[in-house]
């Protein structure tokens, strides 16, 4: 007589934990992702805590345009505010955007890649208006689609977004139509599984890592694009600040106080780095070829 064993769901769970964990220690060992956390990390510790308890700096004309020091790490701007909290607060519009626009991005094209992918009809229509977007670089139809909708935090968003969506459609199509030949596909469909719940059960999972990594690359690009447009007074309006405003109201004093142009410029460059060096080192950690040979 047949015994019949009872779910063991704490087991079930162990062995996802485990899973997840070594996961992460996978992830950490691969060259790269550790200093580019660390990168990463701490402008972003600093922004967060400037958030919680720095408030905003009145404007001081004795100090302007005063050299770093103890009392202003960071120095002061052309208007007397101190420049350590006012990059601080810049930081937190330029996060903003770079993770909205990858989120957007990455949903928008998920979907759109998933459909174009697999239904034909779709594919002919979408793919054309993609062909066309791209047709036109990023930065060039963000700052047409800034100068018809006007400045401000959310139009930044949406035209960094639709120039990034195009990018991830693409991406997801070619996958789906690589993956939707493959035979699991055709026994999903032999099991009687209809057309949604073969692209949202088989077909979405293994399009996520991926998407992953690319959303990585998307943030980065969106806080560059940002400073892009801000400095040429096409992105967040003055009063809002931002790393690429702080750099574009500093230029002009650059050579009698070239911290306010330096400063933001380095946090650019190290956030884009650190987040750029993580996303190497979740591309090789999903890659199956990469993680066998290191």
């Amino acid at each position: 007589m047949a015994t019949v064993t009872a779910p063991d769901p704490a087991g079930t769970v162990s062995r996802r934990r485990g899973g997840f964990v070594r996961s992460i220690r996978a992830l950490a060992a691969r060259p790269g992702f550790l200093p580019g956390f660390v990168l990463f990390s701490v402008p972003l510790l600093a922004i967060i805590l400037g958030a919680l308890f720095l408030e905003r700096a009145p404007m001081d004309n004795a100090i302007r345009l005063a050299p770093p020091s103890l009392a202003h790490p960071f120095g002061a701007d052309n208007l007397g505010r101190d420049l350590f909290g006012h990059v601080l607060r810049g930081g937190q519009i330029s996060l903003v955007i770079g993770i909205c626009v990858a989120v957007l991005s990455t949903s928008i094209g998920l979907v759109l890649g998933l459909i174009a992918g697999f239904v034909r009809v779709a594919d002919a229509i979408l793919m054309r208006i993609m062909d066309g977007l791209m047709a036109i670089p990023g930065i060039l139809l963000a700052i047409a689609l800034m100068s018809v909708a006007g400045s401000g935090l959310f139009n930044v968003i949406v035209a960094i977004t639709v120039a990034d969506v195009p990018r991830v459609v693409r991406l997801v199509r070619s996958m789906v139509l690589s993956l939707r030949e493959q035979t699991f596909v055709d026994a999903a469909r032999m099991a009687g599984n209809g057309t949604g719940r073969i692209v949202f059960r088989h077909l979405l999972p293994a399009t996520l890592g991926p998407l992953a990594v690319q959303a990585t690359f998307i943030c980065t690009s969106a806080i560059i694009t940002e400073a892009y447009l801000s400095f040429i007074g096409a992105g967040t309006p003055p009063d809002t600040p931002s790393w690429g405003n702080i750099i574009a109201e500093g230029r002009i004093y650059f050579r009698s106080a070239p911290w306010i142009v330096l400063i933001p410029g380095f946090l650019i460059a190290a956030t884009v780095l650190g987040i750029n060096l993580m996303g190497d080192a979740l591309r090789d950690a999903l890659d199956p070829k990469v993680a066998k040979a290191i």
